[in-house]
């Protein structure tokens, strides 16, 4: 019995989502916008119960600390992918038609194209010459 309290909390008053890119997150918020009727739009800030969608980094409210008050009171699910499948999607979206600019800019080490089209990955490689 002690050990179901510590699983079941039942102070949970918040529902969050964190994700990877390319880990699902456009088919999750159309399922969760369905599940909870609400907007695919409302993910970007807090509403209510909602807490804003955090993508490729953790919420800053919690300071990284496990034990925040705040952080307890949130159920939190994640998406996590297959790295291979993950690599070989990133790979697909970045030689897609949206990276353009992106692509131009590091091409032409910044004389065209345009740096805030890139991902994060992209601009600290482009930063430190990797690119």
């Amino acid at each position: 019995r002690k050990h179901q309290n510590k699983c079941f909390r039942d102070s949970i008053r918040y529902f969050q989502v964190y994700h990877i890119s390319k880990c699902g997150g456009t088919n999750m918020r159309h399922v969760l916008s369905k599940v909870f009727n609400s907007s695919r739009e409302a993910r970007f800030q807090d509403v209510g119960w909602w807490r804003q969608e955090m993508e490729n980094q953790p919420d800053w409210r919690y300071n990284r600390d496990p034990y925040s008050s705040l952080k307890n009171e949130t159920f939190i699910i994640g998406l996590v992918r297959n790295p291979f499948g993950y690599y070989r999607s990133l790979f697909g979206m970045l030689m897609g038609h949206g990276y353009q600019l992106c692509k131009l800019y590091m091409a032409t080490n910044g004389t065209e194209g345009d740096l805030g089209n890139c991902i994060c990955g992209m601009r600290r490689a482009h930063s430190q010459g990797l690119s």
